[in-house]
C-alpha cells in the first residue's frame, strides 16, 4: 500500500512525557479511518505526529511511499497534509466570538466625457449621480482614465465637486472592469459596509456546562455594535492609526475641554420655522 499512509510504532513525547505508546495505522486511497478513545489517550498527538507538529521520538510515518517522520508543517502541508477543523465541535469554548463583522464593498461606475477640460453637460451628470447615491463620510472616490493621465482641470473641476458632499479623490485608483471610452473618463464611488452574518443566533441557549462553551449568541450584540457603528467599515479589516498632530483632530479634545472648562463652547444659532 504504498500510495496510502502508514504509521509504524510511532512514540511521541510532550518533555518526559510518554503521549504515544508505539501506534501503528494503515489508511488506504478513499478510505476514511475513526481514531476513538477517551480525553488523553493521544488521539490529537498522533495526529500531530503525522502532521509534523510533533516529532516522534521512535517509529515512522509513510506517506505514498515517502517517509515524511519529523517533517515541518508546512512540509507536510504541501504534500498535502493537514490538520482540519473537526465538524463535532460546534461550542466555542473561548472568550472571542464566532460573530465577526464582515466587510463588503460595492464600487459605483460612472464614464462621463472629459478631455483637456470638463464640460458643464458631465458637471451635471455627476453632480445628479452623486445625488442619487448620498455618499458617506466612509465612500470614496476614483478616477479612472485609462493609459492616459486625467487632465488638470479635469482633476480640479471634479475634485470640487466632490468636494461639495465633504469627500477628496482617492490617490489610488480602484480596479474596474473594462476600460472607459475614448474622450471619457470614469468616476469609481466605492461604498463599504459592515455587519455580523447569522445574528441573532439562538441555536444553543446560556447554560452551565462542563465544557465552558459560551452560548451561541456571543458576540452579536457587541460586534454587531461596532459594525454598525464604525464611521469607516475598512478601518475593521486594516485597522487605523491617526498620524496626525493636530490637536483639532483629536476626538478627546472636546471632552477634555467640557471636562476642565479651559474653554468656553462656541455659540450655536439655531432659527426655528414657527407652525
Amino acid at each position: 500500500m504504498s500510495d496510502g499512509l502508514i504509521v509504524e510504532n510511532v512514540e511521541s513525547f510532550y518533555g518526559d512525557f510518554k503521549a504515544l505508546h508505539g501506534v501503528s495505522l494503515a489508511l488506504e486511497p478513499g478510505k476514511v479511518l475513526a481514531l476513538i478513545g477517551a480525553n488523553g489517550a493521544g488521539k490529537s498527538t498522533l495526529l500531530k505526529s503525522i502532521c509534523g507538529l510533533v516529532a516522534p521520538k521512535a517509529g515512522r510515518v509513510t506517506w505514498r511511499g515517502r517517509d515524511i517522520t519529523g517533517l515541518r508543517g508546512a512540509q507536510t502541508v504541501a504534500l498535502g497534509i493537514a490538520l482540519g477543523l473537526s465538524g463535532c465541535w460546534t461550542e466555542n469554548r473561548t472568550l472571542e466570538s464566532v460573530h465577526q463583522p464582515v466587510v463588503q464593498r460595492t464600487d459605483y461606475m460612472l464614464d462621463v466625457a472629459a478631455t483637456d477640460d470638463l464640460p458643464d453637460a458631465s458637471a451635471k451628470q455627476i453632480v445628479d449621480w452623486l445625488n442619487g447615491l448620498e455618499p458617506a463620510y466612509s465612500d470614496t472616490i476614483s478616477l479612472d482614465s485609462g493609459m492616459a493621465e486625467p487632465a488638470p482641470l479635469v482633476l480640479q473641476h471634479i475634485s470640487a465637486l466632490v468636494g461639495r458632499y465633504g469627500l477628496t479623490l482617492s490617490a489610488s485608483a480602484s480596479v474596474s472592469k473594462g476600460t472607459p471610452g475614448a474622450g471619457q473618463i470614469r468616476i469609481i464611488l466605492s461604498r463599504r459596509s459592515a455587519e455580523v452574518v447569522g445574528c441573532p443566533d439562538w441555536r444553543r441557549p446560556s447554560f452551565a456546562t462542563a465544557a465552558g462553551q459560551t452560548l451561541s449568541n456571543y458576540g452579536c450584540a457587541t460586534n454587531g455594535n461596532i459594525a454598525a457603528m464604525v464611521a469607516d467599515p475598512a478601518d475593521l479589516v486594516a485597522g487605523r492609526k491617526d498620524k496626525s498632530a493636530d490637536p483639532n483632530l483629536a476626538s478627546a479634545k472636546a471632552i477634555k475641554d467640557y471636562g476642565d472648562g479651559s474653554k468656553s463652547a462656541p455659540a450655536i444659532s439655531v432659527s426655528v420655522n414657527p407652525k
